[in-house]
């Protein structure tokens, strides 16, 4: 979370912002951020993107999300 409020340009890039973060209530091996974002129609939306627990160290996993906001936009993913 803290590399992510660091590099806000990984969400500005595609017009995001972080609502919040946090482990899923109903599945709590997985985290989830509410992602915010305008609609075509200016409505606020808001977008849950879910990382789910893999085995791999939380930094790695961490690593992973960032370099995939750097790559893909996560409304279309």
């Amino acid at each position: 979370m803290a590399r992510l409020i660091a590099r806000p340009d990984l969400l500005t890039r595609w017009g995001l912002r972080l609502g919040w973060s946090g482990t899923d209530f109903l599945n709590p091996d997985e985290t989830t951020l509410s992602l915010l974002y305008d609609a075509e129609d200016g409505f606020p939306q808001q977008l849950l993107w879910r990382l789910p627990e893999d085995g791999t160290p939380p930094e790695e996993r961490a690593a992973a999300a960032l370099h995939r906001l750097v790559t893909v936009d996560p409304r279309t993913a």
